[in-house]
């Protein structure tokens, strides 16, 4: 089919670009990033982050820092760091890298995120799967363009008993701050797979009118609050394999038979289509 043609010519592009580094020497890629304003660095083998970078793909290689001054990369809409050694990203990026659209920081070792990242008020897509996180800042409620996010296999906890106070604890062991991405109101796809400590989802996701795909497989979530069934109107996919959910008390819940019918007439799309 044309798709699958597509999809091997793509993957096709992406081997000859990572054969293309490896054959390469620095110089000669150096050379092309300042003369395109695009750099490719993937499965390069870095330890260090490039000091030459304007539009940056720096998956797959050993880099444990990104420096302070990255945020004089002001014109840089995608940054992948995904596959590398981090453990933290500094406040700076989040403050000078504005017009950032795309940020893929899965499969590191971070274990926070910027207290500032809200100040990426461009950012659509925010990838953090395969980390360290166990809660999100207050700031990810200022995201209102961001459309993905994915928190897969972290360490986030969220209890289904704890102290209303609790949020205000920046260590709180029950609290996620999944929560504050019920402000994120263009948000069409949230993955919370592999969080097993995730017990339940917070009501505040009802305000997500927009989410699409919710997706919670291998968590501990027992249930769904009917704020999510009512205010996700959007929702016609939501996953729980492998979740300790009562399936029938599920389909009691208000709003599920209104969710149940999306999701029906979705997949029927799906299969006309």
């Amino acid at each position: 089919s044309f798709e699958k043609l597509g999809n091997d010519f793509s993957q096709a592009v992406d081997k000859l670009g990572s054969d293309y580094n490896r054959a390469a020497n620095s110089e000669r890629r150096q050379e092309t990033a300042r003369k395109t304003g695009i750099v490719s660095e993937r499965n390069t083998g870095l330890t260090v982050f490039p000091t030459y970078v304007c539009a940056s793909g720096l998956g797959g290689n050993k880099i444990n820092t990104v420096p302070e001054d990255i945020r004089n990369l002001t014109r840089v809409q995608k940054l992948n760091l995904a596959a590398n050694a981090l453990t933290e990203i500094p406040q700076s990026l989040c403050l000078g890298m504005g017009n950032l659209k795309v940020l893929r920081l899965e499969k590191n070792g971070l274990l926070k995120v910027p207290l500032v990242i809200g100040s990426l008020v461009k950012l659509e897509e925010l990838w953090l799967a395969d980390n360290k996180l166990t809660q999100l800042p207050p700031s990810v409620s200022q995201l209102q363009r961001l459309r993905i996010l994915n928190l897969a296999r972290n360490e986030l906890v969220e209890r289904l008993s704890r102290d209303d106070d609790e949020k205000d604890v920046a260590d709180a062991k029950n609290f996620s701050g999944v929560e504050y991405l019920g402000y994120c109101a263009n948000l069409t796809s949230l993955t919370l797979d592999g969080n097993a400590g995730f017990e339940t989802l917070p009501p505040s996701l009802g305000g997500l009118a927009k989410l699409k795909t919710l997706s919670c497989d291998a968590t501990s979530v027992q249930n769904v609050p009917k704020e999510v069934f009512k205010g996700c109107t959007a929702l016609t996919f939501l996953s729980l394999k492998r979740c300790p959910v009562n399936v029938d008390e599920l389909r009691l819940t208000p709003g599920f038979a209104e969710f149940d019918a999306r999701r029906v007439q979705s997949r029927n799309k799906q299969i006309a289509g």
